[in-house]
């Protein structure tokens, strides 16, 4: 087995890959399929298990995220001495999950009901090995403008160009995205869908020598 290809990252998006590239260089990226949307069904069914909406959040981004993890250890089974990496993000506003949206106009939806809003975002991360695994979320509140025309042109621009289609929310805070961020409470990479500081210290502790 190549060095390269102990630490798998189970994520599709660009914006991880990116972000653990900052990390390291030796991995590789393999995706299998998980029925997300039936995931995030049976945790709001149980939405009265739950202190609040927040800790349902946070147990449902890391099963999500726990969720991709598995899936992949299944399909590259046996996992041998491989490590998984798998991450997802969620958007709550008014205890409502804005996942990513099917078209154009849901975009543009989303994002009005944004504007002049505190929201919150969900990272759950979930590390696995053929012995052992753990999860663990980042989270963090972000604000929007308010809408005037600035904003309103600057949505029209956004989704016009097809780029908030495959983000939650429908924006990602790496790109034009940022034009509607006012501030930010808590880590920008936990937005952007991956919190590096923390993934890279409990991932140092499966596998060392990718880092070093």
């Amino acid at each position: 087995m190549q060095k390269t290809e102990r630490l798998i990252l189970a994520s599709k998006s660009p914006r991880r890959q990116e972000l653990l590239g900052m990390l390291t260089r030796q991995f590789t990226v393999i995706t299998a399929d998980v029925n997300e949307a039936r995931i995030c069904k049976e945790f709001s069914d149980q939405r009265d298990k739950f202190a609040d909406y927040n800790s349902l959040a946070a147990e449902m981004v890391r099963a999500l995220a726990a969720a991709k993890a598995t899936a992949v250890a299944t399909a590259v089974a046996p996992l041998a001495d491989r490590v998984i990496l798998a991450a997802d993000t969620i958007v709550v506003l008014d205890e409502e999950v804005l996942g990513k949206p099917r078209n154009k106009d849901e975009a543009r939806e989303m994002l009005y009901r944004l504007s002049g809003r505190d929201h919150q975002v969900f990272t759950g991360v979930h590390i696995l090995t053929q012995s052992r695994s753990e999860s663990f979320h980042a989270e963090a509140r972000v604000r929007f403008f308010p809408l005037d025309d600035f904003t309103r042109q600057c949505i029209d621009f956004y989704v016009a160009g097809g780029s908030s289609l495959d983000k939650a929310g429908a924006y990602g805070i790496q790109d034009e995205g940022a034009f509607f961020v006012q501030s930010i409470d808590g880590d920008f990479f936990t937005v952007m869908g991956l919190p590096v500081a923390e993934t890279v210290r409990r991932l140092y502790k499966y596998i060392p020598e990718v880092f070093f």
